[in-house]
């Protein structure tokens, strides 16, 4: 699956674009690392591993101004949730705060990355061929 969406991704030469109609704003980088992270979150694994996995290898790369404004202050929360509690020296901030989180919070965060890609692909562009059939 991953690989077609990336065959898909390759294929669309940049002057096939149409930027979404929001603002201006080209988020492919974003929606690129949010739907990665939408696989992830999709996996077998436990949801603490999940979790771990959608931030670690696909959101933690991402800033603040790689998202749509309307969920900075999410994306931010997100970011200084996953990083808050102490560590000791050679350990992963992020591996030790989802180990340390609730069940309840391990949700929350899920429910809240899913939200914030929604937000994403709306600004996702589209190539001009889907473009005029829709």
């Amino acid at each position: 699956m991953m690989l077609t969406v990336y065959r898909f991704l390759s294929a669309i030469k940049e002057d096939e674009i149409i930027t979404a109609p929001f603002q201006g704003v080209h988020m492919s980088y974003a929606w690129e690392s949010f739907n990665l992270a939408m696989h992830t979150l999709a996996s077998r694994e436990s949801q603490r591993d999940r979790l771990l996995r959608a931030y670690k290898l696909n959101l933690m790369q991402l800033d603040q101004k790689d998202v749509p404004k309307e969920i900075r202050d999410e994306f931010s929360q997100l970011t200084r949730n996953i990083g808050r509690f102490p560590v000791q020296e050679g350990e992963c901030i992020i591996k030790r705060t989802v180990e340390s989180l609730e069940d309840n919070e391990i949700e929350l965060m899920i429910d809240s990355i899913i939200r914030m890609y929604d937000a994403v692909a709306r600004y996702q562009p589209l190539p001009r061929q889907q473009q005029r059939q829709g």
